[in-house]
């Protein structure tokens, strides 16, 4: 369903799994327009290694409270 389809995000690290820091603020997501098909890579620059990481997914296309993904994919290196 496109509706469900993430349209944007934040993305938080921490290093205790209770006090968090905004490392991705409410990113706009392109959904591709034919299903099965992958997101566009995003980028994005982090000077701090964490434990954890939260991703939210803050907007969909059709505003219903409900979200859909298949895989998220994470890599990189860190920049210092």
């Amino acid at each position: 369903m496109d509706g469900r389809d993430p349209t944007s995000f934040s993305l938080y690290g921490s290093n205790d799994g209770s006090s968090w820091a905004s490392i991705v603020a409410n990113a706009g997501l392109n959904p591709p327009t034919s299903r099965k098909t992958n997101y566009a890579n995003v980028r994005f620059n982090n000077s701090t290694a964490y434990q954890y990481y939260k991703l939210v997914f803050e907007t969909t296309r059709q505003a219903n409270n409900v979200v859909q993904i298949s895989e998220i994919r994470l890599g990189g290196r860190l920049t210092a």
